[in-house]
């Protein structure tokens, strides 16, 4: 299997999960880092564990210094995330935060330049920009004062994109350590024990819920899986997460087209369309 169709996969079930996280946020009367980690812990660190059976690799074969910290690193800086992101966004314009938050992707392709040898050509940077820029522009509604407002929850935001880029750096490293199914076997029990400190708080108001958002919450921790693996998966297949974090960038068109179809939502249209044509250039220099 090459890279390519697993990318596909991957703009298909992470398309699925964001409009599917917007729903469910919309409905749910959980505290999100309460849902987040039911879904990491009884969903997605199980599903894991599937993964590791199939693949037949439930441990690092050579436990090392570097693996662990790589392993610890990515768990926490992923929980760290998930936690940064809520609470800005929460505070700051939604233009301002899309905007940042793409900075992700230059962040984690630096570093994986850098650290692990993953750089790209000029030709594929050039496909990155028009991916990060096109992205940029389908996702805002419009730019406001808030927009231009740079408060500490913006500093935030851009401490969020920062921990995002540099745990797929640290997730990349622990994967080429050891395997995939020994990572989400030993790295997402560490980052369920990360995601249970950051939860601790909110438990107690949070424990029971209405059962019908069960199935949320299955579906959730299902998708984000899907997305995970897929991800994973790429990033071995091509031997570069610079490539695969940059190429990523795309599914925001996939999201942008569901949401049209699906979810009716038509605002902004001619704005969007540019951005749809500079993420295909992108997406063809990359």
């Amino acid at each position: 299997m090459n890279w390519q169709i697993v990318l596909i996969l991957y703009f298909v079930v992470a398309t699925a999960s964001s409009l599917q996280r917007r729903v469910f946020a919309q409905k749910t009367s959980l505290h999100p880092a309460v849902a987040s980690l039911f879904s990491h812990a009884v969903i997605i660190f199980p599903l894991g564990i599937v993964w590791a059976i199939f693949e037949k690799n439930w441990f690092p074969n050579g436990v090392s210094t570097t693996l662990i910290i790589a392993m610890v690193v990515a768990a926490l800086f992923q929980s760290l995330f998930n936690n940064f992101s809520l609470k800005s966004q929460k505070k700051i314009d939604a233009t301002q935060f899309s905007i940042i938050g793409n900075l992700y992707t230059p962040i984690a392709i630096i570093g994986a330049a850098i650290y692990l040898h993953e750089g790209l050509t000029a030709l594929q940077t050039v496909g990155m920009i028009l991916l990060v820029l096109g992205a940029v522009v389908v996702s805002v509604r419009g730019f406001s004062k808030k927009t231009l407002n740079f408060s500490k929850y913006s500093w935030l935001a851009l401490l969020s994109a920062l921990v995002l880029g540099l745990a797929v750096i640290a997730e990349r490293s622990a994967i080429k350590g050891s395997s995939i199914g020994s990572y989400f076997v030993v790295g997402y029990a560490i980052q369920s024990v990360f995601q249970l400190i950051i939860a601790l708080p909110y438990l107690k108001k949070n424990f029971l819920y209405k059962k019908q958002e069960t199935a949320g919450l299955i579906w959730m921790g299902v998708l984000r899986f899907g997305q995970f693996g897929t991800f994973a998966l790429a990033s071995v297949l091509a031997n570069n997460v610079s490539l695969i974090s940059s190429v990523t960038t795309f599914k925001i068109i996939f999201i942008f087209g569901a949401s049209y179809f699906l979810l009716k939502e038509k605002d902004h249209l001619a704005r969007k369309i540019i951005g749809v044509v500079l993420s295909i250039a992108g997406l063809l220099l990359s």
